[in-house]
């Protein structure tokens, strides 16, 4: 799975839904198993059982004045499929897979992009929409959680001290979980992944997940590229017992 448009709002109340019932929930990892690259010509469904027709859309369309910080390092400008590794501590594979932004196109003032997964971590996070706006980037729809009705994913300005905060209904069969997460701008700093070091913007999240009564805490850092997307992502998660998992995501050789 891509890295670079990973949603970080939607991938936190995610993996929180997940590790507040079960740490094997996020799945058991083929070993093994090649990294997938994706299809270009179909984009699974919500279900991830059909296919749709495939997105159309002149990326030249999306105005300057669109092109904000949160556009780079957001990645939103890299139509180039990129390869992920997820390892947690509840598995002992690895996890793989690939993902590709796509723009579709303008409406009303602002760029809509769509958001393929494949491989072995579709059904982990699913398939998403994101819209580009003055203000930032905002999650348009998922198929993994509920979206509110402008639920912001990342502001457009993300100078060293910026926060934000999201809040997120996670739906999953037979229970749901509500997520509050805060993020801060760190700044820019040196990250390593399997490919090597880079420079990438550092943004730190705090947050809480309840789900049947039952709390989990959330800590995480991810590291942005400008001009790429989220390279790295490491998250960890308490529950009131003290017991803590982590995860780690990263751009894969």
């Amino acid at each position: 799975m891509n890295l670079r448009s990973l949603s970080p709002v939607l991938l936190v109340a995610f993996l929180v839904g997940c590790q507040a019932e079960e740490p094997k929930a996020v799945g058991t990892p083929a070993k093994g198993n090649p990294v997938a690259t994706g299809n270009p010509s179909t984009t699974p469904t919500p279900s991830g059982n059909e296919a749709a027709p495939p997105v159309a859309g002149n990326a030249d369309e999306v105005p300057a004045e669109l092109k904000t910080a949160a556009y780079e390092y957001y990645g939103l400008g890299n139509e180039m499929p990129m390869d992920m590794e997820v390892k947690t501590t509840a598995d002992a594979g690895v996890r793989t897979g690939s993902q590709i932004t796509r723009f579709k196109g303008m409406e009303g003032g602002k760029a809509v992009y769509q958001i393929e997964r494949t491989g072995g971590l579709t059904e982990l996070l699913g398939q998403m929409e994101v819209s580009l706006e003055n203000d930032g980037i905002y999650v348009k729809s998922a198929s993994m959680a509920k979206v509110g009705e402008h639920d912001i994913e990342m502001p457009a300005k993300l100078d060293p001290g910026a926060t934000w905060e999201a809040r997120t209904v996670v739906e999953q069969p037979d229970r749901q979980m509500n997520v509050l997460v805060k993020f801060t701008v760190v700044g820019e700093q040196s990250v390593t992944t399997p490919k090597g070091a880079r420079s990438a913007l550092l943004v730190t999240s705090t947050g809480t997940g309840t789900m049947m009564t039952k709390n989990v805490r959330m800590d995480s850092k991810s590291w942005y590229v400008k001009g790429v997307g989220m390279v790295k992502s490491e998250l960890k998660f308490t529950d009131t017992s003290g017991k803590a998992s982590t995860i780690t995501i990263q751009e894969a050789k």
